[in-house]
This record gives structure tokens, C-alpha cells and sequence, in this order.
């Protein structure tokens, strides 16, 4: 019996070039830096899901030793910031665009989840821009919340839209033809069946526990009326073109630096409120504004995901063959609308090109 004899190549591992700089602690984090004349950002929250706001008095903060800003909803009008909400469109049911309300950079009349920046408070150093935000005392008039996503199409459920009712950004009929054939055919098979199995699935909310959880550094040089953001993202010019929408800028106005990220999981690719009060306030104040988020405020802050409930149905004949399935899922788009979320339970093969 013959041996082959031919040459073999050896496996061989391939060094990844970062692992020896990050596990000696040698990386470059959002909150490793400082700038020269850094100043702190603490944000106000809302600690209400669903309430209007009738009056923000910041007085004290103002007055408050090391304050050197405290920002609201009007700071980001006079700025011209634009709604935050930039989702990739989808088309649902009968050619209807998926709703996309108005999403402002700090609560602007009323807030729609625990934790929405309402306030931002910027000081000469944490402490003292924490110690000035708890003084500031919001006038909330409280409304009726739900949590379940079952519960928010309910008939008698608090209405957050207008522009959708029954709380429905879109009804999204799935990749069959939207002529309503197919899903005459589905129920007329599901109706003389000889047997149906069906199943409810709830898939919870996941929160993201980054490493590092998110932060900025926003900038403004006068000179050249150009932005730069220094943060922890997964696409520095998909979060420049969102930012330069926002702000009504030509994107070469704005700059996002991303050194190593420590964990993101999806979380931190789109642009969020507290980066646009960043920028703003260091074009106002012409000085580095630093923000680095706590642990408890990103799990009421961060994207979150899934929290979606399928109901399934399957048709099967008397010798157990599949003849027709059918599924409903009903997804949690929250508050307001992220960049991908819609798209997340529908699918990606189907988004719509933006006009």
C-alpha cells in the first residue's frame, strides 16, 4: 500500500496585531483622552415614561460654582438640530411608508421614555456638572404608560403618534405578494386542515452591557466651522452623514473619530441625542465637551433589542405534511425610531431605496 508522500502545508496560526496592545491596557478608549480645556456634561433625565413637560427651571444650576452651560430644547431649535430619527425606510401593506415621528435632540414638550435627555448641564469638571443637574427641577404632568408591546395596540392604550395609529409604525405583510391572494389562500388551508399546530413565542428585551459603555467627546473649531466627535461606534461616516443630516451641515463639516471600542454588539452604530447637545454645546462654549455615560443610565438610554411576540400557525394533513404556515409577529420599535430596528423584524432584502 502505497503512503501518499505529497507535501502538506502546516496549519498556522495568524497573530491578531491588537490583542497584545488591549490586554496590556495599552488601548485608546472614549474616556482615556483629554483634551486640553476639557469640560463635563452631565444630561438631566426623565424618570417618567410618558409625560408632558410643562416647565424646566435651571436657575440654580446656572448659578451653581464651575456651570458654564445648561442646554434644553430651545438651545437645539435656535441651532436649527433637526428630528433624530433617521431609520432606513421600509414599505409596508398596501404601499405605505413606515411612520417616522419626530425624535429632538432634548425632550421638547414632553418625554416618551424613562431615561430621554431632557437637560444637559456642562461644568468645569463631573462632579460639579452632576451636582448642578440635581438642581434642576422639571414640571411633569404625568400620563398613563404601557410596557408590553401587546398592550400598546390595545384599544383603549395611550396613543404616542398622530401619524400612527393604534401605535403602528408600519404593517409589514412579509415577502409574498401584497394583493391579499395569499393570504386568502393561508386561511382557507388553515380552515380545512386536519390539523393545526399553533404556538405563542415571546423573545425578551435585551439590553447591551458594553464593556465600555457609550461616551463622546464633541468639539468645535471656529476656524474652519468644522465638528469633530470622538466616540465609540461601528461606522464613523454612517454616524457623520446621520449627524450631518441632523444638523442641517455638509457632512465635510463634521468629523467622527473611533479609536478601540470596547463592545458594541449593534448598540452604538447610529447617532444618538446626547452626541448632537454634545456638539452643540462646544460650538457655544469654544471648548471641548466630554461626556462618558454610567452604567444605570445606559440601560435607560442605549438601543435595545428585540422584545417581539410571534403567534405561528401550521397546517398539516392526516399524514403530518406541511401544507401552509402562517406567522404574526408583533416588534417593539419603543419610543422612537433607531436606525435599523424597523428593519430588524421585517427584512433587509426588502428596504426601500430613501427618495
Amino acid at each position: 500500500m502505497d503512503v501518499d508522500s505529497s507535501p502538506t502545508t502546516p496549519a498556522r496560526s495568524q497573530t491578531r496585531i491588537e490583542d497584545d496592545r488591549l490586554l496590556r491596557g495599552r488601548g485608546s478608549f472614549v474616556d482615556d483622552l483629554q483634551s486640553a480645556g476639557q469640560a463635563a456634561a452631565f444630561f438631566v433625565r426623565a424618570p417618567l415614561a410618558f409625560a408632558d413637560v410643562r416647565a424646566i427651571d435651571s436657575e440654580a444650576a446656572r448659578r451653581h460654582p464651575g456651570v458654564l452651560a445648561v442646554l434644553t430644547a430651545a438651545d437645539m431649535a435656535a441651532e436649527g438640530v433637526g428630528n433624530m430619527s433617521r431609520p432606513i425606510p421600509v414599505v409596508g401593506r398596501g404601499g405605505a411608508m413606515l411612520k417616522v415621528p419626530y425624535r429632538p435632540a432634548l425632550a421638547e414638550g414632553r418625554v416618551l421614555h424613562v431615561g430621554q435627555p431632557v437637560a444637559l448641564v456642562v461644568a468645569e469638571s463631573l462632579d460639579l456638572a452632576q451636582q448642578a443637574a440635581e438642581t434642576v427641577q422639571v414640571d411633569y404632568a404625568v400620563h398613563q404608560a404601557v410596557v408590553g408591546v401587546e398592550d400598546a395596540i390595545a384599544a383603549d392604550a395611550p396613543q404616542l403618534w398622530p401619524q400612527a395609529p393604534a401605535n403602528i409604525a408600519i404593517d409589514w405583510p412579509g415577502p409574498v405578494p401584497d394583493d391579499g391572494t395569499n393570504d386568502r389562500e393561508i386561511e382557507r388551508v388553515l380552515s380545512d386542515a386536519k390539523y393545526v399546530a399553533r404556538v405563542s413565542l415571546v423573545n425578551q428585551r435585551l439590553i447591551v452591557a458594553s464593556m465600555e459603555p457609550r461616551g463622546a467627546t464633541a468639539n468645535f473649531d471656529p476656524l474652519n466651522a468644522v465638528y469633530t466627535l470622538r466616540c465609540g461606534s461601528q461606522g464613523v461616516y454612517v454616524l457623520r452623514d446621520q449627524i450631518a443630516a441632523i444638523m442641517g451641515l455638509r457632512p465635510e463639516k463634521i468629523r467622527v473619530v473611533t479609536d478601540d471600542v470596547g463592545g458594541a454588539f449593534g448598540m452604538k452604530t447610529p447617532v444618538y441625542p446626547e452626541y448632537i447637545a454634545l456638539l452643540v454645546a462646544a460650538r457655544r462654549l469654544r471648548r471641548p465637551i466630554h461626556w462618558m455615560s454610567t452604567r444605570s443610565e445606559a440601560f435607560v438610554s442605549d438601543n435595545q433589542a428585540r422584545d417581539t411576540v410571534a403567534q405561528g400557525e401550521l397546517a398539516l394533513d392526516e399524514d403530518g405534511r406541511f401544507l401552509a404556515l402562517r406567522v404574526n409577529v408583533l416588534a417593539n420599535m419603543g419610543a422612537f425610531l433607531s436606525e435599523a430596528r424597523p428593519i430588524a423584524p421585517s427584512a433587509f432584502d426588502t428596504v426601500a431605496q430613501p427618495q
